[in-house]
């Protein structure tokens, strides 16, 4: 009963600051074997699934920093989104008065088999930006071909992407270097 009773609670508080935040009626269900928390912090484990609008995330445990409004969602982390595209990650911490998204070992993958895996990205309103990333549309172990890129910036209302610093692989031998890319 305490578990229902706090799974609630929690759901009431997370709605009610999305609610504050975009003055429009979020819907935010949560699910996991253990919640609690206090006044300050609330914390789910085990099975965590989290469902907003159309999309879900998966983790292992999620600790919600109410004062900072700071979501960290970590380990094993899963996201599917409504259009089809798919993110994992070891973690990452969304700020929600910023709607600012922080991730670590990033790995986006879209319903056209095009993936892209870094080591950080971030996402803040319409924009990505990545590091030290590889992209292609083969297989994720050993891919016929992959760009990598030391940076790159997504906007996607734009639908534009600008890689800074990109070597082109065929296998594991590089055949084109270009210092700066925009498509």
């Amino acid at each position: 009963m305490a578990k229902l009773f706090a799974f609630f609670v929690l759901l009431f508080v997370i709605s009610l600051e999305a609610n504050i935040a975009n003055n429009t009626e979020q819907k935010i269900e949560l699910q996991a074997d253990f919640v609690g928390g206090d006044t300050h912090l609330v914390t789910a484990n085990g099975h965590v699934k989290i469902r907003y609008k159309s999309t879900l995330i998966k983790a292992d445990y999620v600790i919600y920093d109410r004062d900072k409004k700071l979501l960290n969602i970590n380990g094993n982390v899963y996201i599917r989104n409504p259009d089809g595209t798919i993110v994992r990650s070891d973690k990452l911490t969304i700020n929600t008065q910023q709607s600012k998204v922080v991730f670590d070992k990033f790995f986006y993958k879209d319903e056209k088999k095009l993936w892209i895996s870094s080591t950080k990205a971030k996402k803040y309103a319409d924009c990505f930006s990545m590091q030290d990333a590889i992209m292609s549309t083969c297989l994720t172990n050993n891919p016929d071909w992959h760009l990598s890129f030391l940076e790159a910036d997504y906007n996607s209302t734009a639908k534009n992407i600008k890689l800074k610093d990109i070597k082109f692989y065929i296998k594991e031998t590089p055949v084109l270097y270009l210092p700066y890319l925009s498509f």
